[in-house]
């Protein structure tokens, strides 16, 4: 006979017709007949199986009393029962008689087959089904991963783990390789990578970043990859090495260099440390002569004031026997976490000359609420002070802020006034307050402590009746504007929301003397309240040589908002001609891990006297001072982040990004900035790109930029230096080597901050992903600003690569 095979969906459906001898034993009759059985159906099986899988399969039998016998050719399939005896019992079961077929794992790769036969017991006319079965054991391999051995990164970076696999044969599907680690301040992005059959040998990419900690020791850590899916492969491991960039808080002293003190007299240092402490921190004060005292002996930091700058009162006793006049003291950790010690020199010169501080203008120096004033500073003294004279400002109210925080007086200069800048915080209470200024002054001269009241009108008031307006104002720009005497800027003035009725904005300046508004209120309606009005600043002559700073007050619904006006003094009234003369760009804090020098020489045959005008690129904060010494003709100075912090009112600038400065000078000066980063490797990353203006706008052009696939790290710096509101409209147009466009528009960057922009960012912004080094872009915004593309190389350093910009 012969076998009729359906199939259907739900499986292979082999119809069996043959004739089968049908033996009943019968018990109580002991006598046994036999027929034709009909036909046997067997349902559900599968031609095709994995190993490991089991299958049911039933067969279907027309009559009773049948026994079919069921085997299989292949060892490793298990066929369960192997015989099937078809009774009353089971004859009318819906799925018909049940037995199972299991595939048992084997140690081999092969794919195989089996022959299941089914055999009516006393006839030899079986009939078989073919089975193919599947190997699921995955190909072995390994994988591959680069760097061979440790993966060094600097704290705060990221460095590159590259896998791919390596097999003697095609996987056998998806292959998931996991990677694990055990520090927490380790971070793997992607945790897993997927390989298919057609990419196994592919490198995948795998980052690896060491998040910033508080301690100052290197760290280390092994990350495990482990396979599981198409290939069977052994697990392996890369070593980490972390290296701290952070280092141990240092005692910090200002002011900078040797301190002069008259014999007889004292002077006043400013002690701090350089970084919070992991505890409390006692500093102790000696000097190797008995004759310099310390009043106090001891300074006591703790890992919350360890930035706030405690005074010590240094005397040199007269009569003391000082030698050369050369002594030298110490700063050392007698309890706490360990610091280097600090030494300074100190030289003791003749008999101090007596004297006094003279404020100006005297008398109670008033401050609105938000705003600044300029304080003169002199000496008044019969005779010229031995040696340099420090004057040191301070105050008990947290809400005024002293910039600098101390002058410089010499011989040849104690008659000549000096400036401060005193500064007053918005605070949210509405109470007017007072405070006082405390100025002490060393080195050459012995002067009483002087006093400067000060008093702070509160801008803050209640709302007139009725008043129900839930915006506030908006004033472009929304920091300093900074205007040339006899000259004039412009504010813009509108609201964020509009208003349910008209609306007045009242104005005023605090010194009208000096400078002229065009008009004294604006008007805001529900149909203009978006529509921006504008201001014109005038900037009225003095008879001065510095620059002065003044607040102009918009008040609405008894709310008032301080815009700072700095009147930049021109260049007949300057000292000797002060100009911008050169630029110090991206210079890192003391805290960034960088080491910077700064460098700037005097390039005449006189003297070059340098002041600095500068602005952290984050919030365009403005850190301003003086060298207090010209520096000799044909010398040159150098300076550390720290020592620019003293110059410029004794505060650093981190966390509100690099630091950004034009340098003026009465004389023919030149700059230059050394970064010592990564490895230690020393570089200048002094160059930068002035945009020029062309048209209505204003364009640099940057080239060379490294690919964001490439191992560089590149960051593009624009910082916006317009005078006259925000960089707007700020577009790249960006070009390939073979001429192809791409153009973006990054929008507004305000004014006196710095844009960021790394190449991964930039080739979002394009939407292309370029090679090697072959992009260029020209950069257009309608405010002037600067541009600079630095590059940190694979081994750390930071490069600067704008030299080639016009």
């Amino acid at each position: 006979m012969k076998s009729i095979i359906d199939r259907k969906t739900q499986g292979i459906r082999i119809r069996l017709a043959f004739s089968l001898l049908i033996i009943a034993a019968l018990a109580a009759a002991s006598e046994s007949f036999a027929y034709t059985a009909g036909n046997i159906v067997v349902s559900s099986f599968k031609n095709t199986m994995t190993e490991g899988e089991r299958d049911t399969v039933y067969l279907q039998l027309e009559h009773i009393g049948v026994v079919v016998e069921i085997s299989s050719s292949n060892d490793d399939v298990v066929i369960n029962p192997t015989r099937v005896f078809h009774t009353h019992q089971n004859a009318n079961d819906k799925g018909g008689t049940p037995f199972t077929i299991t595939i048992k794992e084997d140690a081999d790769l092969l794919d195989e087959t089996a022959t299941i036969t089914l055999l009516d017991i006393g006839h030899d006319n079986p009939h078989t089904l073919t089975l193919n079965i599947i190997d699921n054991d995955p190909v072995p391999g390994t994988i591959q991963v680069s760097p061979a051995d440790w993966l060094t990164i600097d704290e705060g970076r990221s460095g590159i783990l590259e896998v791919s696999l390596d097999t003697a044969a095609t996987p056998v599907g998806d292959t998931r390789v996991s990677l694990s680690k055990t520090n927490p301040d380790l971070t793997l992005s992607p945790t897993s990578l997927i390989f298919t059959a057609s990419n196994y040998s592919t490198v995948q990419r795998v980052t690896v970043s060491a998040r910033g900690d508080a301690d100052t020791t290197d760290d280390r850590d092994t990350i495990t990859l482990r396979s599981s899916g198409g290939i069977s492969a052994p697990s392996v491991t890369r070593r980490i090495s972390i290296t701290d960039k952070t280092s141990p808080p240092r005692i910090q002293v200002a002011p900078a260099g040797a301190m002069t003190i008259a014999e007889g007299g004292s002077g006043t240092l400013s002690v701090n440390l350089s970084a919070a402490p992991s505890g409390n921190v006692r500093i102790a004060l000696s000097s190797s002569n008995p004759g310099i005292t310390f009043s106090p002996t001891y300074l006591n930091f703790t890992p919350s004031n360890y930035a706030a700058r405690q005074s010590v009162q240094v005397s040199a006793r007269r009569g003391a026997d000082f030698g050369d006049g050369s002594v030298s003291i110490s700063l050392d950790v007698r309890s706490g976490p360990p610091a280097p010690r600090l030494t300074k020199t100190v030289i003791v010169s003749g008999d101090a000359s007596s004297g006094n501080i003279v404020f100006s203008p005297s008398g109670t120096l008033t401050i609105v609420e938000g705003g600044r004033k300029i304080l003169r500073v002199g000496l008044e003294s019969s005779i010229a002070p031995k040696g340099n004279v420090t004057v040191v400002f301070t105050t008990v109210n947290p809400d005024i802020v002293i910039t600098p925080s101390y002058l410089t007086f010499t011989a040849s200069n104690h008659s000549i006034a000096q400036s401060i800048q005193v500064s007053a915080k918005e605070d949210a209470d509405s109470s007017d307050e007072s405070a006082s200024i405390t100025a002490v002054a060393s080195g050459g001269i012995v002067a009483p402590l002087a006093t400067q009241r000060v008093s702070i009108t509160d801008n803050d008031s209640a709302p007139p009746p009725g008043y129900n307006y839930e915006g506030r104002l908006v004033i472009v720009p929304d920091g300093p504007l900074a205007i040339d005497e006899e000259g004039k800027g412009t504010i813009e003035v509108s609201l964020s929301a509009p208003p349910s009725e008209a609306l007045s904005v009242a104005i005023e300046t605090t010194d009208d003397s000096a400078i002229e508004l065009s008009r004294e209120s604006m008007s805001f309606t529900p149909s203009n309240w978006d529509q921006a009005q504008s201001l014109v600043i005038s900037a009225l002559a003095d008879s001065d040589d510095q620059d002065d700073s003044y607040t102009i007050e918009f008040t609405l619904g008894g709310r008032s908002i301080g815009q700072e006006i700095i009147v930049r003094d021109k260049e007949g009234d300057a000292p000797d001609g002060e100009l911008p003369r050169a630029q110090a760009l991206a210079l890192p804090s003391a805290e960034s891990g960088d080491d910077m020098t700064l460098r700037i020489q005097c390039k005449q045959d006189s003297p070059c006297s340098v002041a600095f005008d500068c602005s952290a690129q984050a919030d365009g904060s403005l850190f301003r001072g003086r060298l207090q010494e010209a520096i000799p003709a044909f010398g040159a100075v150098s300076l550390t982040a720290r020592d620019i912090e003293a110059y410029t009112g004794g505060n650093s600038w981190a966390g509100k990004g690099r630091l950004e400065c034009t340098l003026r000078s009465n004389g023919k000066i030149a700059s230059q900035v050394w970064t010592r980063s990564g490895d230690g490797v020393l570089v200048n990353n002094s160059a930068r790109i002035q945009s020029a203006k062309v048209g209505e706008v204003y364009r640099a052009d940057i080239e060379s930029i490294p690919s964001p696939d490439s191992l560089d790290e590149s960051n593009i710096r624009i910082h916006c230096n317009s005078d006259s509101g925000d960089c707007w409209d700020t577009v790249f147009e960006c070009y390939l080597d073979d001429g192809t466009g791409y153009d973006w528009n990054l929008g507004n960057i305000p004014r006196r901050t710095t844009r960021h922009l790394q190449s991964e960012a930039l080739a979002a912004g394009i939407g292309y992903r370029w090679p090697g080094l072959g992009l260029a872009c020209e950069i257009r915004s309608r405010g002037m600003f600067t541009a600079q593309v630095l590059t940190r190389t694979g081994n750390g350093a930071l490069i600067n690569n704008s030299a080639t910009g016009g």
